[in-house]
């Protein structure tokens, strides 16, 4: 057993010995990365001070030159529109902006300000319109938790559920942002009414509205038949249930079935209250399904009447441009000082 502990010991003294070898070395490297950092500041420090001057100016001159920047470029504004779809819509939603952003590159201005019955100047303030996916976490995995209770199990071992939420894939979307940037902060109040009636002006996408919105109907109506049934079967359950406390034989069950198409399923009791509880919920879901299908888009967000500022503001142009100068301030003091010590050298 004294063997063994020194055959142990021998082993694992040289683990020990690098580990800690190893964990000076990490804190004697962050030890002088730190006093490193401290000393490049203290030189920087001290670089300043002996140049304040000569820096001073080109910070002042870099402040004026970015003032006067933002003068010259003019300032963009965007706003965002989100829009819910009640049906199956997204190639022709997409293809609708991309036909907008055509004529926007283009400077059909006057086809423009027909499309939203602007004037030619606001128009021409019209800088570009993108759409992008914006449906939630929720949204997805609901309408993946659809699509996978309708395909095939050997083809479900082939998609990759998890890169749909890290992918731009907009198979799975049902929510979309439409952003337009102007530079006329004021113009995003007059776009939204025409550019909703163009995306609805589509005549096989009403088409297939109305027929979803019948089907929805139909479906509702038999959904209410089913609960008129179900309040039958439960009066005539309780009758039944009744009838048995007179006559005190609790241990038989009474089973009750639908009508002749499901005489195999008998129900319960408590199926009777399931069922009716889940056509109570369909109905819920089925009138707002229906009174969405009034319009092909829902607007979830609207266009704000004033945009948001896109580009950069005067003071943002102005810092900017101050530490660019303040930079090349610096690097022209060591560049001449470079040049001099050359100089000296070959004297």
């Amino acid at each position: 057993m004294a063997k063994n502990n020194i055959e142990e010991e021998v082993t694992i003294t040289p683990i020990i010995k690098d580990l800690e070898r190893i964990f000076n070395r990490v804190i004697r490297f962050i030890g002088a990365f730190f006093i490193s950092l401290y000393k490049a500041f203290v030189s920087l420090f001290w670089f300043c001070y002996k140049n304040f001057i000569l820096l001073l100016v080109f910070l002042l001159f870099g402040i004026t030159v970015g003032y006067f920047s933002s003068e010259l470029i003019t300032p963009k504004y965007s706003s965002e529109l989100i829009l819910d779809l009640n049906i199956e819509s997204t190639s022709q939603l997409t293809a609708d902006v991309d036909y907008i952003s055509a004529l926007i590159v283009n400077n059909q201005n006057e086809a423009l300000a027909l499309l939203f019955g602007i004037t030619s100047d606001e128009a021409n303030s019209l800088e570009k319109i993108n759409i992008k996916g914006s449906s939630t976490y929720v949204q997805k995995i609901k309408n993946i938790n659809s699509f996978y209770e309708k395909i095939d199990t050997s083809l479900l071992r082939k998609i990759n559920f998890e890169s749909i939420f890290t992918t731009d894939l907009n198979d799975f979307d049902e929510r979309y942002t439409i952003t337009i940037e102007s530079t006329n902060e004021r113009v995003f109040s007059k776009l939204e009414p025409k550019l909703l009636a163009f995306f609805e002006r589509v005549p096989e996408l009403q088409k297939l509205r109305k027929n979803t919105k019948t089907n929805l109907v139909y479906q509702k109506q038999i959904y209410f038949d089913e609960m008129k049934r179900i309040d039958t079967l439960k009066k005539v359950m309780n009758e039944v249930m009744i009838e048995q406390s007179k006559s005190k034989s609790s241990g038989s069950v009474t089973n009750i079935s639908f009508d002749q198409a499901e005489q195999k399923k008998d129900l319960e009791i408590l199926e009777i209250y399931n069922r009716y509880l889940f056509y109570s919920k369909e109905l819920i879901l089925l009138d707002e399904k229906i009174n969405n299908l009034d319009y092909i888009y829902n607007v979830n967000a609207h266009f704000s009447s004033f945009g948001e500022k896109s580009s950069y503001n005067r003071i943002e142009f102005m810092l900017a441009s101050a530490l660019s100068f303040f930079i090349l301030g610096i690097l022209f003091i060591v560049l001449k000082g470079a040049r001099k010590n050359d100089s000296t050298s070959n004297v």
